[in-house]
């Protein structure tokens, strides 16, 4: 069963945590990116479809407006925490299965 994602809003993020607007656009489009190449195989590929929308439509917004309100800010920024969760779950994903053994079947295998 796949770990439960934390939804936790915090009020006072955008002034202790975000960095400047720009930046935080800047990180948004690069995580979009980061989260479109996660395998379609993989559980949190899904996950990511909604975060990635939700990044899209705050960066959209940001470059017709060049501001985004408070309540986008917090948006933001939680979107931001959940993407880098989707992404840090998915790299544990991708490694436990590196390190999982492949079939061995030369056991079953008659040797003559």
């Amino acid at each position: 069963m796949a770990a439960a994602l934390p939804y936790v809003l915090r009020d006072n993020a955008v002034k202790t945590r975000m960095k400047t607007l720009p930046q935080s656009i800047a990180a948004a489009t690069l995580l979009v990116s980061r989260l479109e190449r996660l395998s379609a195989d993989s559980y949190w590929a899904h996950q990511a479809s909604g975060v990635r929308g939700a990044l899209l439509r705050l960066v959209e917004r940001y470059e017709s407006t060049s501001s985004l309100s408070d309540s986008e800010l917090r948006h933001l920024e939680n979107t931001l925490q959940l993407g880098y969760h989707l992404l840090s779950l998915a790299a544990k994903e991708v490694t436990a299965s590196h390190f999982r053994k492949p079939f061995d079947n030369s056991d079953s295998v008659q040797k003559g």
